[in-house]
């Protein structure tokens, strides 16, 4: 619990929040429209809406001439922490932690003291499982961390491993339990974001609720607690009021029902359903804003509705499906990615080949034929290996060339036997390719620390796909990919050598 008092209100959610969230922002710029609110969000995607929704005025006026939100700003607790408290980290030459970079941290100790960790020390769900406890233990206290430590070995050393983790990054890089038990805010930057609302709060961190009460202190701050009207549903929000200070809310709010229960055979029919009723009630008046989907699995439910909304030709908000690894670059670079372990496996190098439009040759602009590379190497028999590569597609060259030879003598007729000779020369030039593709993905060629592995993919991109200025219309992928790769070069700050499964 902390000290200030934040005035607390429950509210419903959706419209009954919305207009009370428009009351406050009226009764702030009633008398000068530019006065400056800050609305304390749980998400970024609610940023993005709800300045949507209060724009069209759906609600009430957001000051006294009109639905304008100007000096209005929609901010995360992060965002807002960053606003006020980063100038002295950044100042610092720290910069803000990403999650790949606590794994590099906590690589790097279990390389150096796996402690009871050894066994599984280079497992991946290891990794992920002590990031994730991270984030949750950076939110405690050293005292809350001795007590949690003294419970037995395994807690012992998970929080051996992530405070050390913790040491290793706090010189260059802080995140946002940094920023939230910062001291020195710039008051000057509180005062400028004028009234403070905290719209909706979820569960909010130990030292995210401190933070907020130190800036109460500064400005005032409404909360507007959102209520289902469930005790169960409701137990997160009554926790943020108690952590305020304020007198267990009492909810108006009626609960919500189900009015049906509709039996399906399978998700893709479960969307369908869904969808139908929908576009059923917006035919019947109902607005888009007071319509939500929920599902209890982002796959495949995420992807089916997303397909089957575009199509219906219905409107929506909400997080995309579609991410780095889907087109054409990103299946490019996760078929790539797979060779080194498959030793050139013909179902992992014709997958490579079918990712995308891949180049012939380094200095060319000719694609590589996909399809009759593919039947040809299953018409050879191929399986694995470079050796195997070699042996069975020179024996399948020269078979063509004899049956070309035969064709010729037999029938006199050029245009059927040079048809099998042009099939030997692909098989020549599918051989040539691979060779070259053996080298690139040799795993004992590869190199062992971040700068060189993102200049290893660099490369082989460039090789395959060519230029960033050859790409046309998928130069936004190149882009992001780019990124991710100046991001990963600075592993080489926490880890200085690493392998290319970890990459």
């Amino acid at each position: 619990m902390v000290g200030a008092m934040i005035d607390a209100r429950e509210v419903g959610f959706g419209s009954e929040a919305n207009e009370q969230l428009a009351g406050l922002l009226h009764d702030a710029k009633s008398q000068d429209v530019f006065a400056p609110v800050c609305v304390i969000v749980p998400s970024n995607y609610v940023a993005v809406t709800l300045r949507r929704e209060l724009a069209t005025g759906n609600y009430g006026a957001t000051s006294w001439v009109g639905s304008g939100l100007v000096g209005t700003d929609f901010l995360t607790s992060y965002r807002l922490a960053e606003a006020v408290a980063g100038h002295t980290f950044l100042a610092q030459g720290r910069q803000p932690v990403r999650g790949v970079v606590i794994g590099a941290a906590i690589r790097q100790i279990l390389s150096d003291t796996p402690g009871i960790f050894e066994p599984i020390a280079h497992h991946g769900a290891t990794e992920r499982e002590l990031v994730r406890v991270y984030r949750e233990l950076r939110d405690l206290e050293e005292s809350d961390l001795n007590t949690l430590a003294s419970t037995g070995e395994r807690s012992s050393e998970v929080v051996r491993v992530c405070s050390a983790a913790n040491r290793l990054l706090q010189d260059k890089w802080f995140d946002e339990f940094d920023l939230f038990r910062s001291s020195d805010l710039a008051l000057e930057k509180v005062s400028n974001f004028g009234r403070l609302v905290l719209f909706l709060p979820q569960r909010l961190a130990n030292t995210e609720t401190t933070f907020l009460s130190r800036l109460s202190d500064v400005s005032s701050m409404t909360a507007l607690i959102g209520l289902t009207g469930s005790e169960e549903a409701d137990r997160d929000s009554n926790r943020v009021a108690d952590l305020f200070n304020t007198q267990h809310l009492s909810s108006n709010v009626t609960p919500a029902s189900a009015s049906t229960v509709i039996s399906v055979s399978d998700p893709d029919d479960e969307v369908r359903t869904t969808v139908r009723a929908v576009i059923g009630l917006l035919d019947q008046g109902v607005a888009a804003s007071q319509i939500a989907v929920l599902y209890p699995h982002r796959n495949p439910y995420a992807r089916l509705l997303e397909e089957h909304l575009n199509d219906s030709a219905v409107s929506f908000s909400g997080v995309s499906s579609r991410t780095v690894a889907d087109p054409m670059l990103g299946r490019f670079i996760r078929s790539l990615l797979a060779l080194p372990d498959k030793n050139l496996n013909v179902d992992a190098v014709l997958d490579f080949l079918a990712s995308s439009q891949i180049r012939l040759h380094v200095d060319g602009a000719l694609s590589a034929p996909s399809v009759s590379w593919s039947q040809a190497a299953i018409a050879a028999g191929v399986s694995a290996g470079l050796e195997d590569w070699s042996e069975r597609l020179s024996r399948h060259k020269e078979q063509l060339v004899a049956t070309a030879a035969k064709e010729r003598i037999r029938t006199g007729d050029d245009s059927q036997s040079s048809r099998y000779e042009k099939r030997a020369h692909e098989v020549n030039d599918l051989l040539t390719f691979v060779t070259e593709l053996n080298q690139i993905v040799n795993p004992e060629s590869l190199p062992t620390d971040w700068v060189e592995l993102c200049s290893w993919l660099r490369q082989a991109i460039e090789r395959y796909l060519g230029t960033n200025d050859q790409v046309g219309p998928h130069n936004g992928d190149f882009s992001a990919v780019e990124q991710i790769l100046d991001q990963l070069q600075n592993l080489t700050r926490i880890e200085p050598a690493t392998t290319f499964s970890v990459f």
